[in-house]
């Protein structure tokens, strides 16, 4: 299996919130990998439900992708990079600590970044900056 870093054209995608919300993790990835794509988009809440509620590990959920042929290609979303401080909300770092589990333990090639964000722009730029720097540590790209 590639690393899902090499994904490229033409290989598809399919990210979380282009889906209904409907059916289980595993039903998802069967029917992505039946559909011909190269890997999934996962929620880092939903992430976080599967760990809590149905006591499933990152390991596991690498495994049922690795069975299909699929990797974790999107990590979507982390939001409040830039509070009005300038500094990541308390919100942000918790959705930041899904994904970088999530890319430590599942494996990654992006981390959905979306906004608004408060404060002035120079210190938006300066914490989207600092946030690439971060998942960087684990191997995301931000956009």
């Amino acid at each position: 299996m590639r690393p899902a870093r090499e994904l490229r054209w033409p290989d598809l995608v399919w990210d979380h919130f282009s889906r209904p919300r409907f059916g289980g993790f595993d039903e998802r990835v069967a029917a992505a990998a039946e559909a011909g794509f190269a890997g999934i988009g996962l929620f880092v809440d939903e992430y976080g439900r599967l760990r809590d509620e149905e006591g499933r590990r990152a390991a596991d959920l690498r495994d049922r992708l690795d069975d299909h042929g699929l990797v974790l290609a999107d990590i979507e979303t982390v939001r409040g990079w830039c509070g009005a401080t300038g500094q990541p909300t308390e919100q942000c770092r918790r959705l930041e600590s899904l994904a970088y589990e999530m890319a430590d333990g599942i494996g990654g090639r992006y981390l959905q970044a979306i906004g608004p964000y408060d404060g002035i722009v120079e210190q938006a730029v300066a914490a989207f900056g600092a946030l690439c720097d971060r998942a960087a540590e684990h191997g995301l790209l931000v956009g």
